[in-house]
């Protein structure tokens, strides 16, 4: 994935979960991330990770919801 730039990808922010599209920005050594479908109960502490197709491009822990 690209820095500083937009790029398009799916989330899942539960073990079982279903892979949500999404957008997301790489900022150095954060990520934000932009789900096309809210998420419920999402909350700081846990994790999500980032998919391009198949293929897992990184994962990181959620600091804040919007």
């Amino acid at each position: 994935p690209a820095q500083s730039q937009l790029n398009q990808g799916s989330a899942q922010v539960r073990a079982h979960g279903k892979r949500i599209p999404c957008t997301y920005v790489l900022e150095g050594e954060k990520v934000e991330i932009d789900c096309d479908e809210a998420i419920i109960g999402l909350a700081p502490g846990q994790a999500a990770v980032l998919y391009d197709g198949e293929r897992v491009v990184g994962s990181s822990t959620i600091s804040a919801t919007r």
